[in-house]
């Protein structure tokens, strides 16, 4: 019986054009799959914001049983500055209430909400510091002391607010109460914001970060997901979706409409 003769040809690697025709289908494959790990991370995010946002409902439920059914502050005073040592504004009131450390304890210990560096309640993981910016769009610098405002408290639910919104006229006192309010479910008591300056916010302030979408808490707890042309965004620009102003849409008057 003859032996088979053993070859002595060494096996065949890839050519050139066959490795490059793998990197390619690679290079395809990471593509297709990139905006599907983008998407995944938004709805994430997403997720975790409402979950923030459920967090502040829930506060403001506990908040209303020790208040009387009282709204909390605003929070901001002349010159744009937060309130960080009022313990009545919603940043230092609604913590309390869940008996977790307030705004003004944290900033005061060095440690206030900003991107990337906070993963509590006041803060939206889908904020980065570039998204801090001024009511006209330009970046502002976020000092190491200074909170980083995922969401907004709506200004139209403080005195202060409502005076200047209809002419220096209000048919409510100072603090304003649940059963003042109309449809509290409509009722839009925080938005999302990104700012270092401004606890306070409004339908034009409101920011659509989540697939062109936010999630907005209202005054009886609950939250939701709403597209940008879903709600009210511009002082020009009303809808029957949700309710910001309790005393309905601002028409300057030239004399009390209350008296």
């Amino acid at each position: 019986m003859k032996m088979m003769k053993k070859s002595n040809r060494l096996p065949r690697g890839f050519t050139l054009i066959e490795l490059l025709v793998v990197i390619a289908i690679i290079v395809v494959l990471i593509a297709l799959l990139l905006p599907s790990i983008s998407n995944a991370r938004e709805r994430a995010n997403r997720a975790k914001c409402m979950g923030n946002l459920k967090t502040w409902g829930q506060g403001l439920m506990l908040y209303y049983t020790t208040s009387g059914g009282m709204v909390p502050k605003e929070g901001m005073e002349g010159g744009g500055k937060p309130k960080y040592n009022d313990p009545d504004t919603w940043f230092n009131a609604i913590p309390r209430a869940m008996n977790m450390v307030e705004l003004g304890a944290r900033s005061q210990a060095g440690n206030p909400p900003q991107p990337g560096k906070d993963k509590s309640i006041f803060t939206c993981p889908s904020i980065k510091m570039k998204d801090v910016v001024d009511d006209e769009g330009n970046p502002i610098t976020v000092r190491s002391r200074d909170a980083v405002f995922s969401y907004g408290f709506n200004l139209w639910l403080d005195h202060q607010g409502r005076l200047k919104e209809h002419g220096g006229f209000t048919r409510f006192g100072e603090r304003l109460y649940l059963d003042q309010l109309p449809e509290p479910s409509l009722m839009v008591t925080w938005g999302e914001v990104a700012h270092s300056e401004f606890s306070n916010m409004a339908g034009q302030h409101q920011k659509f970060r989540h697939d062109d979408g936010a999630n907005m808490c209202f005054a009886d707890g609950h939250v939701s997901y709403y597209k940008s042309n879903d709600v009210y965004v511009t002082s020009k620009k009303m809808n029957k979706t949700v309710i910001w102003d309790p005393e309905g849409i601002y028409v300057p008057p030239l004399v009390s409409p209350y008296e």
